[in-house]
C-alpha cells in the first residue's frame, strides 16, 4: 500500500475531517503504512497537499486527479477529507463511498540520463523521495553557504534512500540529480553539476564558486581552506588550474606563499592603477635604479610600499601582490622576469622587475648585468654552478633551495652560460 493509498484507507473508514497528525496516528494504529523517513508528517503533508483539490503547491508539483480537500476546522486547525464529502456530514449518515483513483493518469514525465522517461505516477515513493531530498539539500545549503551539487546528493540519498533508488533504478549521480531538478527547478538554481539555494551573484563554475568562498571568507583564504572546502563538496580540482585558468585568471590575485585574495577586494580602479604604477616608475627613476634597469622585488622595503594606495577588509601590500598587478597589466611600462624554470610554484617572486624600455628580456639578462656590476666579481670567470646560485640567494633574486638542481635549465640555453660537469659548473663570459 502506498502513502496515499493508505490516506484513501483512513478516511473513507473515518468519515470525518482530520489534521496530519490524526491522519498519521490512524495509519500507524491500523499498520497500512511504515515510514522511513525523518520527518514521517512532513512526507505525509507533502503526498496529501500534492493530491488536494486546492493545493497551495504549483501545478508542476500537484496530481493531475487530485483525491482530497483541505479546509479549516472550528480550531483553526487545517483539517483533510475525502474530495465531495461536505465538511458537515454527520458521522452517522451513511455516505456512498467517494469513487477514487488509486492510479490517476498523469503525462508529466522525469528525463533520466541515456535518454530515459518515466511517468511521476510510476517513481515508486516519491512524496517521501522528495521530502527527504529537500531536507537533504537544505543541511548542505546550511553547511556550504547555499551549496550543493550531484555528488553531494546522491551520497546522502544512498544512505538515506537505499529503497528507493534500488526500487526506480535510479543508481548513479546524473538519475538522482534529474529527480532533484524535477522536484526543485523552480525553487533552486541547477546548473551542470551545481546545485545553489538562490541565484548565486558570481558565475556558475568551479572558479565561480571559489569566489563564493572567498567572500565568506572576508577576501582572503588560503589556498589550504579552499582545496579543503572543495574536497568537502566533491570537487576534486586541481587548485592552481582553477587559480590560473579561464575566469580564475582574474577572479583571484596570489598574495603571499599559499595565501589568496579576491581581486574584487582590491578595488583596482583606474585611478588608483595609475597611482600605483606612477610609485612604480619613480622607484625605477631612483638612485643607481633607472641606470640598471631593474629591481629585485625582495629589496623593496616596507616604508616604499606604504607610498602605494592601501587597501581595505586589512589587506597589506607584499612583493608578490605587486607582482600580480605589474603582471596583469602588461603595458604599465615595467615587466616581470620570471626565472623560466617549468613546474614551479605558482607563489614564487620574480628575480627582477625590469623596466619595459631596457634590454632585460629574460633571467639570464638580469643575472649577466647583475654580475657584470658587481665590483668583487670579474668576467669571464669559471666557477661552481653551486656558488654562482649562492651568489643570486645573497643577492635576493632567489630564496631557500630555488634551483638548487635547476641553474643549468634556465641560464644554459644563453650563450653567456656554458655548463659542464652535468650542470655542476659554469663558465660565464663576459659578453
Amino acid at each position: 500500500m502506498t502513502i496515499k493509498e493508505a490516506v484513501l484507507k483512513v478516511l473513507s473508514y473515518t468519515k470525518k475531517p482530520m489534521t496530519i497528525k490524526e491522519i498519521y496516528d490512524e495509519i500507524i494504529k491500523q499498520g497500512l503504512y511504515t515510514f522511513g523517513a525523518k520527518n514521517p508528517i512532513n512526507v505525509l503533508r507533502n503526498v496529501i497537499e500534492r493530491a488536494c483539490d486546492n493545493t497551495g503547491y504549483s501545478e508542476k508539483y500537484s496530481v493531475a486527479t487530485p483525491c482530497f480537500h483541505s479546509e479549516k476546522n472550528s480550531g483553526g486547525k487545517k483539517v483533510y477529507l475525502l474530495l465531495g464529502r461536505e465538511s458537515s456530514e454527520s458521522e452517522e449518515q451513511p455516505t456512498a463511498p467517494a469513487i477514487i483513483p488509486m492510479h490517476e493518469p498523469d503525462a508529466k514525465t522525469i528525463s533520466l540520463p541515456n535518454g530515459r522517461k518515466v511517468s511521476i505516477d510510476d517513481v515508486i515513493d516519491l512524496e517521501e523521495a522528495q521530502s527527504e531530498m529537500e531536507s537533504i539539500l537544505c543541511t548542505h545549503f546550511a553547511q556550504f553557504h547555499g551549496y550543493s551539487n550531484k555528488r553531494l546528493l546522491f551520497e546522502a540519498v544512498e544512505i538515506a534512500l537505499p529503497m528507493f533508488i534500488n526500487d526506480n533504478d535510479l543508481k548513479d549521480e546524473d538519475s538522482i540529480l534529474a529527480v532533484a531538478g524535477y522536484l526543485f527547478g523552480d525553487r533552486y538554481v541547477f546548473s551542470d553539476l551545481h546545485i545553489w539555494q538562490s541565484e548565486p551573484g558570481y558565475p556558475k563554475s568551479v572558479s565561480g564558486l571559489l569566489v563564493g568562498f572567498g567572500r565568506t571568507q572576508g577576501g582572503m583564504f588560503t589556498a589550504e581552506e579552499a582545496a579543503n572546502y572543495l574536497k568537502k563538496v566533491k570537487i576534486p580540482r586541481y587548485l592552481t588550474n582553477i587559480l590560473r585558468i579561464n575566469n580564475g585568471k582574474e577572479a583571484f590575485v596570489l598574495y603571499a606563499e599559499g595565501k589568496i585574495v579576491l581581486t574584487e577586494y582590491l578595488n583596482l580602479s583606474e585611478d588608483r592603477k595609475t597611482v600605483i604604477f606612477t610609485v612604480l616608475h619613480k622607484l625605477f627613476e631612483e638612485h643607481d635604479v633607472k641606470e640598471v634597469g631593474y629591481v629585485i622585488p625582495r629589496d623593496i622595503s616596507d616604508e616604499w610600499f606604504e607610498r602605494l594606495p592601501s587597501f581595505e577588509q586589512g589587506i597589506e601590500w607584499t612583493p608578490l601582490l605587486l607582482q600580480e598587478i605589474i603582471s596583469r597589466h602588461p603595458n604599465c611600462g615595467v615587466k616581470v622576469v620570471l626565472s623560466g624554470l617549468a613546474g614551479q610554484s605558482i607563489y614564487t617572486l620574480a628575480p627582477a622587475f625590469a623596466s619595459e624600455s631596457s634590454m632585460l628580456h629574460a633571467f639570464a639578462d638580469v643575472v649577466h648585468l647583475f654580475l657584470l656590476r658587481k665590483q668583487d666579481f670579474a668576467l669571464p670567470k669559471k666557477m661552481p654552478a653551486e656558488d654562482l646560485r649562492l651568489i643570486l640567494l645573497q643577492a635576493g633574486m632567489l630564496t631557500g633551495k630555488e634551483l638548487i638542481y635547476s641553474l643549468h635549465k634556465v641560464l644554459g640555453s644563453d650563450h653567456r652560460f656554458a655548463f659542464s660537469d652535468g650542470g655542476q659548473t659554469v663558465f660565464i663570459r663576459e659578453r
